[in-house]
């Protein structure tokens, strides 16, 4: 806040300097002065956010340009001066995982293969199972009935 205040003494375009007077209390400790005096400011982050609606109505008005608007806002600004750093800790996350060596890695490969056989036998079950011979008895008033849509475990839809 000491920052932001004394940012502002002086009169904008009248005078080159401004001057600040500061009225400490004794009670005050200097570490605590100096940190007001010396230290670093808040930093500083965008609250603009775009939403649909303020899209939309940015393409009904002929003269602006949503793409530029977005890209000379300060968020964007600082979204993209934060990448390098990004880009670095990508690489760095590479090169570590690159450096893991994985021990019994041929009985991991087993136990996929395992993995993967019981899936397709409980498909096959499944199949067998389903079958409208078989399941058509088991179907009386009274009894709940899960439907199910699609082949796979991870793409069927339950009503």
């Amino acid at each position: 806040e000491y920052i932001q205040m004394s940012g502002r003494a002086g009169r904008r375009g009248k005078d080159d300097r401004g001057i600040v007077i500061q009225m400490i209390n004794e009670k005050m400790e200097p570490k605590v002065c100096k940190g007001i005096l010396y230290g670093d400011p808040d930093p500083l982050n965008s609250s603009y956010h775009i939403s649909y609606n303020m899209l939309l109505n940015m393409m009904r008005v002929e003269d602006v340009d949503p793409e530029f608007l977005i890209k000379a806002s300060f968020h964007q600004y600082q979204q993209e001066s934060e990448a390098p750093a990004f880009d670095n800790q990508a690489l760095e996350f590479e090169q570590e995982a690159a450096k893991i060596q994985v021990e019994g890695g041929e009985a991991t490969g087993q136990y996929y293969g395992l993995i993967k056989q019981l899936e397709l036998v409980r498909k096959s079950i499944m199949d067998i199972v389903t079958q409208p011979k078989l399941c058509l008895k088991f179907m009386q008033p009274g009894r709940f009935v899960k439907l199910q849509e699609g082949g796979e475990v991870d793409d069927r839809k339950m009503w």
